[in-house]
Formats: C-alpha cells, structure tokens, sequence
C-alpha cells in the first residue's frame, strides 16, 4: 500500500467521523454551566398550573450543602447520581436553584402507578386478621389507635399491631418492627407482614425460628399511615399522613416521622405545610403518632426498628 493511499484512507476515516460527529450532535444543546433564567422561569410557571405545585426536573448541584439547602426548600429527591440529583421542585426550591446558579432541566415523568403486587391497606389488614385468626394461640391482634381521616369521622382506619409470643411474654424482651411512615414507601408494610408470616409459619419447624418466639415479645405494626397508602394505590405521590387542616393543601398532610417529640423543630425537618418533610404545628400532633407514642410507652422495649425504602437508611 502506498503512502497516498495511506493518507487517502485517512482523510475519508476523518471525514466520515466528523460527519457521524456532527449528525449525531444534531440537535443538541451544549452543556449549561449554570441556571438559565427563561428555564427557570418556565418551570416555575410549570409548577403554579400543577395540582401539587410541582414539577419534576434534573439538577447539577455543586456540593453537599447545595443539595442540603435545596432539601430545605422543599426539593422532594427521587435519586442521586453523581452531581445530578432528580427529583420534584416546588416554586421555592426553584427560586434556591437560581440563586446557587446550577443548571436545571424538566424531565418527563412515566406517573405513578400501584404495583398490584404489593397489598393494599385493605389486604394488609385482611392479612393481620388471617394470621390472628389461624395461630390464636400465639398471636394477639390489637386496635392501637386510629388514623387521621377516623378521628375526623371520616371512613379512615383502625391502626393495628399484631402480638406474636408464647406463654408469659410480659416477663420476655420486648421487641417491635414498624412500618410505613411514608405513605408512597409501600415496600415497607410487605416487610413487616413478612416478618409475621416468617414466625408463625416457621415456629416448631425452624429451631432458630422457635427460640425466637419462644424467648421475646414481638410486636408488629405494618402500617402506620394505612389513609396515605391509601392514596398511594391511587396513584398520587403520597408521602405524609393526609391531615388537610393543619397540613399542606396542595401537598396534604404531615410528615409523621418527623412529628415525634425527639428534636423535633431541631433541623432535618420543615415548618412549611406544603413542603414533603413538613413536621407538623407541634411535637405529637397527629392521631398516628400519639397512637404510637402510648404504644410504645406501654411496655419496655429493648428494641424498635422503622422500616423505610429510601435512603438505603436502618432506623432502630
């Protein structure tokens, strides 16, 4: 092969690969290195016509801090990859995002949809009494409380715990697994249920299984929002309890891991009613979280553990 050819071969390799390059970049828009005000205001306009008050979007955050304050302003965060987070910002995390200057892009969402593999509060309750109903000798199911919805004398629903134990369990450790702070984590009720069937199915077959119940007092609630999982299967993107008086209007209700007395208004929570994490007008201010509170406070307990399907989180 000559020299010529050689070089020849090249010039068309190089020509084709541009041509490719500039095709493929057709298009598309060069990377932001900062907020674009008409985007902002777009999606700020956006967020006023929608039902919640939001819009889904992307956002580069330069720092740690910078995804902390816009948490602050009531960014609901889907997902974090690297310095983009997606998520679900409200006109007030948008107006942040302006004045930390990060680029900011809309994004279409697929909606929400309820996995019909995963029980509604209906089965969930239905699956309780099952269980009370066919091992009455080692379980003890009890109406602990009720939720917000039934204490406005609305349809709404009995909170309930279910008591798996053998013989004298008030001299044994007291264990207690709760589930389903947050409406929309609907994993989370399947774990608690699952822990139930694990007992009682398993005891006398499985030793590890029999000494467990035999030797503690173990106490599961598997839902303690059943009226936001509720409107979960309904398909909104519920995360709090659903008190429309004293919570947000558009964004209903209160966040109830955040409305229990420890720290509570000390940061890591927000006092606006609208805002995903709001906390409540006072420590224990809901019906959820007062029934969980004398729960608790009924007996010693050696341990608590909450279970939540974001964060990759163990509460105990």
């Amino acid at each position: 092969m000559t020299r010529l050819s050689i070089a020849s071969r090249w010039r068309k390799a190089a020509a084709i690969a541009l041509t490719l390059g500039l095709v493929a970049g057709c298009g598309m828009s060069p990377m932001r290195t900062g907020a674009d005000p008409a985007e902002v205001s777009r999606l700020k306009a956006q967020a006023e016509r929608s039902t919640t008050g939001l819009v889904n979007v992307v956002v580069t955050h330069g720092t740690a801090k910078n995804l902390s304050e816009l948490v602050s302003a009531g960014f609901d965060v889907w997902g974090v990859e690297g310095k983009r987070v997606k998520g679900s910002a409200n006109a007030a995390s948008l107006e942040t995002i302006q004045r930390l200057n990060l680029p900011v892009e809309s994004f279409r969402s697929l909606g929400n949809s309820f996995d019909k593999g995963y029980k509604t509060t209906e089965q969930i309750e239905a699956d309780l009494k099952a269980l009370a109903a066919k091992y009455p000798d080692m379980t003890k199911l009890e109406d602990f409380g009720d939720s917000w919805e039934k204490t406005q004398g609305k349809t709404g629903h009995d909170l309930f715990v279910l008591k798996i134990g053998r013989g004298n369990t008030a001299s044994k450790p007291g264990v207690i697994f709760l589930g389903n702070h947050h409406a929309r984590e609907i994993v989370t009720p399947e774990i608690v249920l699952n822990i139930a069937h694990m007992l009682l199915e398993g005891y006398g077959k499985d030793p590890e299984i029999t000494a467990y119940v035999d030797s503690r007092d173990i106490w599961l609630a598997p839902t303690v929002n059943p009226d936001g999982h509720v409107h979960a299967e309904q398909g909104a993107n519920q995360r709090k309890n659903t008190n429309v008086v004293t919570g947000g209007k558009r964004r209903i209700g209160v966040d109830l891991n955040r409305n229990y007395g420890y720290k509570w208004n000390n940061g890591g929570a927000s006092s606006d009613p609208e805002n995903d994490t709001f906390m409540g007008v006072s420590a224990f201010s809901e019906p959820e979280t007062q029934a969980i509170k004398q729960l608790v406070g009924s007996r010693k307990f050696a341990f608590l553990m909450t279970y939540h399907s974001f964060s990759n989180l163990i509460l105990w």
